[in-house]
């Protein structure tokens, strides 16, 4: 039981480079020893320019967790070349729509492995919620998990590009869902999707999973906001592009 976190920072400029980070969560196949984040972001101040970057990271629930309820402001952060493997939970969760998030880049990492699919949780790598301006690109994903992506709610500007997706992916590879903040249905917009590798592994075309999904999640339906997806290569997916109706 219990539960860890390495680095909260709390000043501008901090940084977390090519360090060997073990989290030593381990499992009974049904559920993990404890909770443990490597970077969560602090609720009492606003950071800017942090740095994950290089470093090898494993056994771990989060990567990087920033939940919903804080309210603090983040500008600038980067989590590049890093090598993820034995996440239990998501590998770097940014859920931000109480407090600012812009200019993130989440650039050439591998995600090796997911544990927690195994054991009934429901498995992301990447989750972005109500983000400004960021960048997800050159990434490579492998193993087994639910969604390789995740990009919800009010998020705008984003670019994801030349990500390489050899995982078993149960569901939607790369996910854009509109949901309900606070009683209001905001969707992601002004996003492109272009450049991405998709070849899913384990079962071929197994029924619910789908290369590209633009979805509603909120039960009341809105229209997609300029979202630009071309020049994908996805093969071995049930869909390889899947748009609700109110997109299409």
């Amino acid at each position: 039981g219990g539960q860890v976190a390495l680095f909260r920072p709390t000043g501008d400029d901090s940084k977390v480079l090519n360090c060997t980070i073990d989290g030593k969560i381990t499992d009974d196949g049904s559920s993990a020893s404890h909770l443990m984040y490597v970077v969560q972001v602090d609720g009492s101040a606003d950071v800017d320019k942090f740095l994950l970057n290089d470093n090898t990271i494993s056994n771990v629930s989060f990567v990087h967790l920033k939940t919903n309820t804080t309210t603090t402001a983040q500008k600038g952060w980067r989590c590049n070349g890093n090598t993820f493997s034995g996440i239990y939970v998501e590998g770097v969760g940014v859920n931000s729509p109480n407090g600012l998030c812009e200019d993130f880049e989440i650039i050439g990492n591998t995600f090796l492995t997911h544990k927690g699919y195994a054991l009934g949780q429901y498995s992301l790598y990447i989750a972005i919620a109500s983000n400004k301006d960021f960048v997800i690109q050159r990434n490579k994903f492998y193993g087994t998990v639910n969604q390789c992506m995740h990009i919800e709610e009010n998020s705008f500007g984003f670019d994801i590009s030349s990500n390489i997706f050899d995982a078993d992916c149960k569901g939607g590879n790369i996910a854009v869902s509109e949901n309900n903040v606070a009683g209001a249905t905001t969707q992601p917009r002004n996003g492109v999707i272009h450049s991405n590798v998709m070849e899913k592994s384990g079962t071929l075309k197994e029924a619910g999973s789908i290369g590209i999904w633009i979805t509603d999640n909120a039960g009341t339906p809105t229209d997609g906001k300029d979202l630009i997806i071309h020049s994908n290569i996805i093969e071995g997916f049930e869909k390889g592009i899947s748009l609700d109706s109110e997109y299409g």
